[in-house]
């Protein structure tokens, strides 16, 4: 069920919405169906690539990306050339101009990988910050009396207990609100609250002021909500899994590249000569 219709569920008829969840707004969930959902769609967190064990395998994985490889064959290449020249003592200047080059692509090749072995990291820390911001613990109502659970085990279709200074632990669509208000600057960057109303609703998530985003504080009153998206379904963890995924190259860089291929097309070319 997660992520099956979910885009739509905070504009859906909410009595038709609780009976497709098997959920109940006074009740909530039945613990039976709750531990059935946990079972098929997983815990309520963002399925986020584990770290290598050591920096110096992380390091070296990115200085070998892409075309990096083929600079460090050009590496290999030039200081070959500088060997076989120092057999050659009468041609000094060709001697160091290899030398010179490989010093140069060397240069190149190492600060290429720390590059993008600092972006890689940047990128890693940005999503993990977003799980840092879930709530360790939540307040949910199951077989018609509240719980306090983790937030892990939060499911699609529970009833969870919003109050001022907590953390919402997923998307909800909030159907009582009084006098709610959440921040979303840590999924935005504005810290302007929103004032909660189960009654405006937008098509985009983001407008709409009857859904209470994961990671968002609660800066004033109390509510309910309904949950309809967990973890990688959530908007935090769309935000967390884009941060993880390859940008596309923009135009700059798409020429510096092309660039580059020519300039080392030409120069292993031109030592070919030997």
């Amino acid at each position: 069920m997660a992520g099956e219709g979910n885009s739509t569920w905070h504009t859906d008829d909410f009595d038709r919405l609780c009976i497709k969840l098997e959920t109940c707004p006074i009740k909530g969930l039945t613990s039976a169906v709750a531990s059935k959902r946990l079972a098929l769609n997983g815990k309520n967190k963002m399925s986020l690539p584990e770290r290598p064990e050591f920096r110096c395998v992380r390091f070296a994985k990115n200085c070998f990306r892409g075309l990096a490889s083929i600079v460090f064959m050009a590496i290999i290449f030039s200081f070959i050339l500088y060997y076989m020249e120092q057999e050659n003592p009468t041609d000094r200047q060709a001697e160091y101009e290899y030398l010179t080059v490989t010093i140069i692509l060397l240069i190149v090749f190492l600060v290429s990988g720390l590059l993008r072995y600092i972006q890689e990291n940047d990128d890693y820390l940005v999503a993990w910050a977003f799980m840092d911001l879930m709530p360790m613990y939540c307040t949910v109502v199951r077989d018609g009396r509240m719980q306090i659970i983790r937030s892990e085990n939060v499911v699609v279709g529970d009833i969870l207990m919003i109050a001022y200074g907590e953390r919402i632990a997923a998307d909800v669509r909030i159907f009582y609100s009084e006098d709610l208000e959440v921040n979303n600057v840590a999924l935005t960057g504005y810290s302007t609250s929103v004032t909660i109303n189960p009654d405006v609703m937008h098509q985009d998530k983001w407008i709409s002021r009857n859904v209470g985003l994961a990671c968002s504080h609660v800066t004033q009153g109390s509510g309910r909500g309904l949950v309809i998206a967990c973890g990688d379904d959530s908007e935090v963890g769309i935000m967390a899994r884009l941060c993880m995924e390859p940008r596309p190259l923009t135009r700059p860089r798409k020429n510096m590249k092309q660039v580059g291929d020519t300039i080392l097309s030409i120069y292993v070319y031109s030592n070919c000569k030997f």
